[in-house]
């Protein structure tokens, strides 16, 4: 019996125990409940920040549907007066549904998006979506690099080094050339050379029996369909400048070597795209640069336009403009750009690409 008031005093101390327990755990999870800066500017804090805008603007849709329901008890009765406030006040309803509840979310969505509360998630994705695009253009500025290397490689006459596609590889390819030739054409009859020759559009049959349909995209195959074209190319350039047509090819009783693929140059784009993937894209897009402007190291912005504007015809889209503005990030003083930055960004832009 004399025991009983110690133990009612120990369970008093335990129990005090535990509610000093509770009052610590509580208290240690407080300042994850504390809003921060951006989020102590709304109504009722951070429980404001989505619940009580999601909540009003529920709300505001039950007051329009009451809204709503009385107006057209307006309109059906009559009073003219009625009918004229129900009207002023549908038109207001329509105002206030089609424009203020638009921008009113729009205003929800920046508020909550950025600073503080900006979702880290969507920001990397967006950054990722960026890199991934500026690194396809600079992909697709590449490979038209490569082919006005090319061009500039017949026009100026000079002898590079490419090893030949391998025996078993070219029979391949000239079995799926001949399956699409037809010796009997017009075309064919007309050709001067008397070399096998396809239509233009059957370039895209012609890859697909070569295996390369899963792995060309049109524009890619736009740009070996330019590679193809090549020599005709620089050949019909010089008859330009010579004041000659491609038309005087047919008042000859020949073809315009533009409207039809040879087996012969057919065979020596593959070759070149073959060769071209073991270039280094930092010193191809350098000697390229240096070879056009005559060995100058840096170079103006109008300066750089004007290459790009020889061969506007090459580039698709707006690649170019966006181009020039990262471009346009590289300068340094007097408003000039180093040709080793462009050819390091492209490089850069370039190995990111993925394979």
């Amino acid at each position: 019996m004399g025991n009983e008031p110690q133990d009612a005093a120990g369970g008093e101390e335990a129990k005090a125990g535990d509610d000093a327990e509770n009052k610590d755990a509580k208290e240690e999870k407080a300042p994850a409940e504390i809003p921060n800066k951006q989020e102590g500017l709304f109504c009722c804090r951070r429980k404001g920040v989505h619940k009580l805008v999601i909540n009003a603007t529920q709300f505001f849709y039950i007051v329009l549907v009451v809204y709503f329901s009385n107006k057209l008890s307006m309109l059906l009765s009559d009073d003219p007066i009625g009918m004229v406030l129900g009207l002023l006040g549908y038109g207001l309803a329509i105002y206030t549904w089609f424009w203020v509840m638009p921008e009113m979310l729009d205003a929800y969505t920046l508020s909550t998006s950025i600073e503080m509360m900006k979702n880290r998630e969507c920001v990397n994705k967006v950054i990722m979506y960026q890199k991934f695009e500026k690194a396809k253009r600079s992909f697709r500025i590449y490979q038209i690099l490569k082919l006005i290397r090319r061009e500039m490689i017949v026009e100026f006459q000079q002898s590079v080094p490419d090893r030949e596609i391998n025996m078993q590889l070219k029979q391949h390819i000239v079995e799926a050339f001949m399956l699409l030739h037809n010796p009997e054409s017009k075309a064919q009859k007309r050709h001067q050379a008397k070399t096998p020759i396809i239509r233009n559009d059957q370039i895209f049959t012609l890859i697909r029996l070569c295996a390369g349909a899963a792995s060309l995209s049109r524009e890619e195959c736009y740009i070996f369909m330019k590679k193809i074209h090549v020599q005709q190319k620089v050949e019909q350039r010089n008859m330009a400048r010579a004041g000659a047509r491609s038309a005087d090819y047919a008042r000859q009783g020949g073809n315009n070597p533009l409207a039809f693929i040879q087996l012969q140059n057919f065979t020596q784009a593959v070759e070149m795209v073959m060769n071209d993937v073991k270039l280094d894209p930092y010193i191809l897009v350098y000697k390229l640069l240096i070879f056009f402007y005559s060995g100058n190291e840096t170079l103006s912005m109008p300066e750089l336009k004007k290459f790009f504007a020889r061969f506007e015809t090459y580039f698709q889209g707006n690649d170019v403009q966006m181009f020039l503005k990262e471009v346009a990030l590289l300068m340094r003083k007097n408003d000039m750009v180093d040709i080793k930055e462009i050819a390091s960004m492209i490089k850069n832009d370039v190995e990111m690409f993925p394979r």
